[in-house]
């Protein structure tokens, strides 16, 4: 019964995930089982993939350079790609955000690889610079805003912020992943209730070279998420990095969480400390190496500025969860949201409602139908249709052709909280109360 349940979990997992998923034979590199939104999003049937090795296919044409990534995977276990070009059915190109780790069962090596995001060719081109940009140094005052406005009213946020802490050398979008999953896995463990708390801190390199050998850097940001939940005892703390391992039911989460945080930080050289006991809730602890030499991080944006408003938005969203917490946020300052999970969505209720909507905050990357090819058929609906593009990262000349053809604004993903409130009263103008 106990095998039969996990294989049912397995399954209920890899097939409902929001995000791309294959499992390939460690040695050999053979795809076993690929899930249905990779399948959606490349084109293929599953009967086409599994059982073929990736270069026998279009996805990914070059033989030796897939083969030099299966070497990588093997070698360090948990690589973290930022820009992995594959070819779709049709022809297309598509830049794929992967995070893949080796794990063994029965003496026999899988590979999981998750696509976490998705870009066009245009994108592609660029992604590489962006992932040697700087990060801001772990969560900031604006993360625990979101996540305190989001997350239920029974649970406390706690903020103990370090000022003044030196950056991070990180990609940005997979840092707030990181940090996004383990608030998540925070607010599951507390059903009813309890207190979340998100700590930075700065350490040196000696300091923490005594817990973990292979340290290099001179100082590392210390970045923690501790929850006063159920927490685990040692025989689920031996198992919770293995991918699909969940201690949620069917349908309550993805068992992805863990496995993606840990590959991200090993990733970027960093560590993770992981404390809980059973009834006494859980402390995860992530180290990261400071940049240096880097700029300063930018000053916040002036809380003076307008953020609230009356107007009614389309959001347009593919993942579940940030499309919540964008709603909730916006309907907290005061704002209609119509929600919509892909591009298709979005053109119907914008036909339907294009009366009522003052602006469109769309994903620029989304399923059936991407953001921008959205607006134009929004803008054959309504020629004067206002949009705001979000996107990881768009190459500035890419950025003044959309500006340039109408869309109102892009604004970079992971995005604040204020950030995005300040960017619609730019584009909507003066806040005016409906009478």
């Amino acid at each position: 019964m106990g095998l039969r349940s996990s294989e049912v979990r397995y399954r209920q997992i890899l097939e409902s995930a929001k995000a791309g998923i294959w499992i390939l034979d460690g040695a050999t590199g053979e795809i076993l089982d690929v899930n249905p939104y990779l399948l959606e999003r490349l084109g293929y049937d599953r009967s086409e993939m599994v059982g073929h090795h990736s270069w026998e296919r279009i996805v990914i044409p070059d033989v030796a350079t897939q083969k030099a990534r299966l070497q990588t995977l093997r070698d360090i276990g948990y690589p973290c790609e930022a820009d992995v070009v594959m070819h779709t059915r049709s022809g297309s190109v598509v830049a794929i955000e992967a995070i893949s780790n080796l794990y063994s069962i029965n003496q026999r090596q899988y590979i999981q690889a998750t696509c976490a995001t998705s870009r066009s060719e245009s994108g592609s081109r660029t992604r590489s610079a962006r992932s040697r940009r700087w990060s801001r140094s772990g969560a900031s005052p604006a993360d625990a805003t979101m996540i305190a406005e989001t997350f239920p009213r029974m649970i406390t946020v706690a903020v103990e912020l370090a000022p003044d802490l030196p950056l991070i050398k990180a990609d940005p979008n997979q840092l707030h992943q990181a940090l996004l999953n383990l608030c998540v896995n925070a607010r599951d463990a507390m059903d009813q209730g309890g207190r979340l708390t998100l700590r930075s801190e700065l350490l040196s390199g000696p300091e923490l070279k005594r817990r973990f050998s292979e340290v290099e850097a001179a100082q590392y940001v210390g970045i923690t998420v501790a929850d006063s939940g159920t927490g685990m005892d040692a025989a689920v703390q031996e198992r919770i990095f293995e991918p699909f391992f969940t201690t949620k039911g069917l349908g309550a989460g993805s068992g992805l969480g863990l496995p993606v945080v840990y590959g991200i930080v090993n990733a970027h050289r960093g560590f993770l400390k992981l404390e809980s006991e059973a009834g006494q809730g859980t402390t995860v602890r992530l180290f990261l190496p400071a940049a240096e030499g880097a700029e300063k991080p930018e000053k916040p944006l002036p809380a003076a500025v307008p953020r609230g408003g009356s107007e009614t938005i389309l959001l347009v969203e593919d993942e579940d969860l940030l499309l919540d917490s964008v709603k909730t946020i916006l309907q907290s300052e005061g704002y209609t949201v119509l929600p919509a999970h892909d591009g298709v969505e979005a053109v119907e209720l914008f036909r339907a409602h294009r009366k009522d909507i003052h602006v469109v905050l769309s994903d620029l990357e989304l399923p059936r139908l991407g953001g921008w090819e959205a607006f134009l058929q929004m803008r054959e609906i309504d020629p004067d249709v206002k949009m705001i593009l979000a996107s990881g990262y768009v190459d500035p000349g890419r950025q003044g052709e959309l500006v340039g053809a109408g869309v109102q604004a892009v604004i970079g993903k992971p995005y604040t909280a204020d950030g995005l409130l300040i960017k619609l009263r730019q584009v909507l103008g003066a806040w005016k109360k409906r009478p």
